[in-house]
């Protein structure tokens, strides 16, 4: 099960990498896919690759680490622990129903961070910080989350928030498309609050399953698909 859970970190980690013409998330080259493991008490997620220049296109199974949720400790794996891994343990913390987190980067969902106006109704997270570092900001921002599919970081990106990857992506996918969606319609006047308040929360992945489905194969057409270890 575990390495059926390490390979959908790393088909969502590589969707996210917007030159592959999956998904329009521009900045994303660098974020992170964790996943709550059974019995809950542990994640795995990408360990410190942003050193190595490297994104999410081009990590790996070598690469995953796995991190106790509440003393933030690294249990498996050999890479260096992100300090954003706070955001990931503060979020599992404050809610028992997410499995998933994601925080990338993307584009327009991080312009309308900016202003103040409602972007889909979701919380902001405003540490005074350029990152969410610290044991403190991760715990905070988990609460500041509350019961939302996904939180701003003003100027940084997004944290999103699921019961599965599936969801998670789509979610993530999702908000962006409609920010840029609101953006440009705030180019042309106000708009209205009755628009502001449709679509507030991400559709859901379908219960075949057909959203990862068609990633996954959209990665193999392009030769990316994380074919699991043979060991």
């Amino acid at each position: 099960m575990t390495a059926e859970i390490k390979q959908q970190i790393l088909v969502a980690s590589r969707v996210l990498y917007a030159p592959n013409g999956i998904t329009d998330i521009q900045e994303g080259f660098s974020g992170h896919v964790s996943y709550r493991i059974p019995p809950g008490d542990k994640y795995i997620v990408t360990g410190h690759t942003h050193v190595e220049g490297r994104s999410t296109l081009d990590i790996g199974y070598d690469d995953l680490v796995t991190v106790d949720i509440k003393t933030g400790a690294r249990v498996n794996g050999t890479m260096p622990l992100l300090g954003e891994n706070v955001i990931h343990s503060g979020v599992y913390k404050a809610r028992p129903d997410v499995n998933c987190v994601i925080h990338v980067h993307p584009f327009w969902s991080t312009v309308l961070s900016l202003v103040e106006k409602p972007v889909l109704g979701l919380p902001v997270f405003f540490s005074g910080k350029s990152q969410v570092e610290s044991e403190a900001d991760g715990d905070a921002l988990g609460k500041a989350l509350g019961e939302s599919f996904a939180l701003l970081i003003p100027g940084h990106g997004v944290v999103v928030a699921a019961d599965t990857i599936e969801q998670a992506l789509v979610s993530t996918v999702f908000l962006e498309t409609q920010s840029k969606k609101l953006y440009h319609a705030s180019l042309m006047g106000e708009i209205p609050d009755e628009y502001l308040k449709l679509n507030t929360k991400s559709p859901k992945a379908t219960k075949e399953g057909d959203s990862m489905l068609w990633y996954i194969r959209s990665l193999k057409e392009r030769g990316l698909f994380p074919e699991l270890p043979t060991s």
